[in-house]
């Protein structure tokens, strides 16, 4: 196969497209009826009426890191009204509980790379302070659902994974399972980057134990095993996705009885190769579109349904538009007390309304 791509690839540099032809009609059948699925992604529309927002009056949100994805989260913010101030890695342990108390901290958006979430949001719940947290480290978000107790004993709130998966793959999980009469089996694919933390990240998931909830209890697995191919919105296309250390699962779990919860990560034979070394060059300033593919599975009207839906765009402003309609609801007082994923949030379909008002587009296959 990849010696029929190699000419391919040579034939279209010369010119010769009919005889490329040749070696594209070589590949499988079954290749080629996935390919042909991107017709069938169909647009859905949310209804603005589903989001009623409250403007932001001079509050005043904490971002620490100012990454790709941090400095897209401060735009967001700003169109919502708030004021906006910013942790970095040279003042960010300068932010104590009580400097953030001093300092009349309403939001605390973290954004920093992987394994520094807990720290930087202990204080801020020690504080009183609501907290999103775009962590999607399995380990880590095991860590920060430990801090539902502190969250609640000062009354406020911790969001955990609020990007595009975890985050808007978890309301689109909510969405896919309300859709059918009974649900069995819940997949959540994701596929591609933003900034470099995001890069290690998705590095680190390949090498992990995996955490999937199947038939009742909680099944642990080798990460980058289990090729399946999935189909993503354009540009991303298909892609060969793994079994990954994700942490979808982790905070679906609490909000959906389905029999089992499933996690992949797109990934080619690079990625899986040298998972276990470190990174071998610097990750990309911008990893470029992104994409995540939530399919579930269940009976619908008596006979056998399946509801997939998908998105892909700019990771980082995806994510950053899916805090600042988290943002909204904490105006409004909407936010839960404890520690959760966005499928614990009783305006899922909210969330997903502002998204969408924001140009995100949403597919359904």
């Amino acid at each position: 196969m990849r010696i029929l791509e190699l000419a391919r690839r040579v034939v279209l540099a010369l010119g010769l497209t009919g005889l490329a032809s040749i070696f594209v009609r070589s590949q499988s059948d079954s290749s080629q009826a996935i390919r042909d699925t991107h017709d069938h992604w169909q647009r859905v529309n949310f209804s603005e009426e589903d989001f009623d927002g409250s403007e932001a009056v001079g509050e005043v949100a904490l971002i620490f890191g100012y990454g790709l994805t941090g400095r897209a989260i401060e735009q967001s913010l700003i169109r919502s009204g708030f004021r906006v101030r910013f942790a970095t890695r040279s003042n960010a342990s300068d932010w104590s509980a009580e400097e953030i108390k001093q300092a009349n901290i309403d939001l605390v958006v973290i954004a920093t790379p992987r394994r520094t979430h807990t720290r930087f949001a202990r204080q801020a719940l020690t504080a009183g302070v609501t907290v999103i947290t775009l962590s999607d480290d399995l380990e880590e978000c095991q860590d920060l659902k430990e801090l539902s107790e502190l969250a609640e004993n000062n009354d406020t709130s911790l969001i955990i994974g609020a990007g595009l998966s975890p985050g808007l793959s978890c309301l689109l999980a909510v969405r896919a399972v309300n859709q059918l009469d009974e649900c069995s089996d819940v997949v959540i694919s994701k596929a591609g980057t933003a900034g470099p933390a995001c890069a290690r990240s998705h590095h680190s998931s390949l090498k992990g134990k995996t955490l999937n909830w199947v038939d009742g209890a909680w099944q642990h697995g080798q990460s980058g095993t289990g090729r399946m191919l999935h189909w993503f919105p354009e540009p991303i296309g298909g892609r060969d996705c793994y079994r990954a250390a994700l942490a979808s699962p982790l905070l679906l779990r609490p909000f959906l009885e389905v029999p089992k919860i499933r996690a992949r990560l797109a990934a080619n034979r690079r990625d899986r190769l040298t998972s276990r070394l470190p990174m071998l060059r610097p990750p990309h300033t911008d990893g470029g579109p992104a994409g995540v593919r939530v399919e579930a599975n269940g009976e619908r009207d008596g006979a056998s349904s399946t509801v997939v839906y998908g998105v892909s765009g700019s990771p980082s402003y995806i994510s950053a538009e899916v805090v600042a309609a988290v943002a909204e609801l904490q105006l409004s007082h909407e936010l839960p007390r404890g520690a959760y994923g966005l499928a614990g949030l009783r305006s899922t379909d909210e969330i997903l309304a502002a998204v969408a008002g924001a140009g995100i587009r949403v597919f359904r296959y």
